[in-house]
């Protein structure tokens, strides 16, 4: 099954339905993600993708690293941060304490995130501790 917006909604109406859950893929809601970590039931399989709000940090710095000659003039490609049901992590992938409707897509994971942001920072609008690194990509 494949939603666009409002994937939670659609394993509700299955599970209300009575029927067999497929395999999903949906956007960075958290209530989906709760569906597919097991947090919420039933537990289903699928992928997690979106356009991530964090585009305008990296908009951000690349302009400032252009301007400070840190990075060519040039067009960047920033890939999508994907979760899957094997690859959620409480907290930072996705999270149980927070509303259904939260997009979790807001900061990236993994070794080779483009930009890690805290949960305050989506939640709350307070900056996360430490330095707010952006990775580029061969910069």
């Amino acid at each position: 099954m494949w939603v666009s917006g409002g994937t939670d909604g659609v394993v509700k109406a299955f599970a209300a339905a009575g029927r067999p859950m497929p395999v999903f893929a949906g956007e960075g809601e958290n209530g989906f993600r709760k569906f597919m970590s097991g947090a919420a039931t039933p537990k289903v399989t699928g992928m997690s993708i979106g356009q991530p709000p964090f585009l305008s940090v990296i908009s951000l710095e690349l302009a400032r690293a252009v301007l400070k000659g840190e990075h060519p003039k040039e067009s960047i490609t920033i890939p999508f941060p994907v979760a899957t049901s094997d690859s959620l992590v409480s907290g930072q992938t996705v999270f149980p304490d927070l509303p259904d409707s939260f997009f979790a897509d807001f900061t990236d994971s993994g070794p080779n995130a483009t930009v890690v942001l805290c949960q305050a920072a989506a939640t709350d609008g307070k900056a996360c501790p430490g330095n707010l690194k952006v990775n580029l990509g061969g910069a």
